[in-house]
């Protein structure tokens, strides 16, 4: 009886546990952002009663042991809309290399953030042309006062067998009230 125990419990219950398993999808938060349906009509934007502009740095490379060395990184730019109950507009993202230059128009049209709502760009790990002091410009606004949204950028890297990440915040570097 021990035998046929030893058996079951080492052999046939692992081989029939694998055999009801299922190739598990990834959780739907961890799929792409399919961020075209959060597009608005330029007739909303008419409501917008203030703008902000926002510079948040990205690294889409550090230093790594001397100025010669760089280590790539891939960054994620978060913008968190913190407003339990109003929704925000983003008119503008756009990445600029170390030199100032624009590298790329990441929307072409203005997106509606509602309550709480997150959205996130992806610089490649594979970018090379932002370099170490590449960074986003960002023009939102909104119709009523709201909560300040955050705008952030997390930069992660684990080539070498080495593990870095780290965060930069936002920066508001203008304003303005628009007249009605």
């Amino acid at each position: 009886m021990r035998s046929f125990q030893s058996l079951f419990i080492g052999y046939l219950l692992p081989l029939l546990l694998l055999m009801n398993c299922e190739k598990a999808s990834p959780p739907q938060h961890y799929q792409k952002q399919e961020k075209t349906k959060y597009k608005v009509h330029p007739n909303e934007l008419k409501q917008i009663t203030h703008k902000e502009t926002v510079y948040v740095p990205v690294y889409s490379e550090i230093f790594n042991y001397n100025e010669k060395t760089t280590l790539p990184l891939a960054a994620t730019l978060s913008i968190r809309n913190t407003d339990l109950k109003k929704a925000m507009y983003v008119t503008k993202i756009d990445y600029y290399d170390s030199e100032g230059k624009l590298i790329k128009k990441y929307i072409d049209q203005a997106t509606k953030l509602t309550a709480l709502q997150t959205h996130n760009y992806i610089v490649e790990f594979s970018e090379k042309q932002g370099g170490a002091g590449a960074n986003f410009i960002i023009e939102w606004g909104y119709e009523q006062a709201v909560n300040p949204p955050i705008f952030e950028c997390i930069m992660i890297s684990t080539a070498n067998n080495l593990g870095i990440s780290f965060v930069t915040e936002g920066k508001v570097i203008g304003s303005q009230v628009l007249v009605k």
